[in-house]
């Protein structure tokens, strides 16, 4: 079980060094063909919501993401497993590409792994830094709704 749980946070890692490298066909290889994404949001970030299947991950989340955020990266802080899930705790770092302002937004990941493959990806961002980021809305209104 143990050597189960490394093999997977393994996957996972090759999945984020490749995107920092640049290789988004690599880091789909990790991905099941059917893999269900899950990304908060819906409502307000244009790549919230559920995604089913790889090639719609890369065309809904991960293209849209590169296309707002600058230099964009998930920057793994602590990464363990717990049966077959993988949790990676980081930021989610760049710049704006509308608003220039920078992204340092904590964020947690939930993978499930099955055969070597991940099937299931949840994702949990802080809303607000990726509005305001992404120039949805600005702190100061957000201020004065309060």
């Amino acid at each position: 079980m143990k050597a189960r749980g490394v093999e997977n946070v393994r996957i996972i890692k090759v999945f984020y060094k490749a995107l920092r490298d640049g290789n988004p066909a690599r880091a789909l290889t990790v991905l099941a063909p059917e893999i269900e994404w899950t990304e908060p949001g819906q409502e307000i970030l244009p790549f919230g919501g559920r995604h089913r299947g790889a090639a719609t991950v890369t065309s809904e989340v991960i293209e849209v993401v590169h296309d707002n955020i600058i230099d964009f990266e998930m920057k793994p802080k602590k990464i363990f497993a717990v049966g077959d899930k993988v949790i990676v705790l980081g930021h989610a770092t760049g710049r704006g590409r509308i608003t220039d302002i920078k992204l340092d937004a904590p964020t947690a990941h939930i993978w499930t792994l099955a055969d070597g493959k991940a099937v299931r990806f949840e994702a949990f961002h802080d809303l607000l830094e990726w509005q305001v980021v992404l120039g949805l809305t600005s702190v100061q209104s957000q201020q004065m709704a309060a």
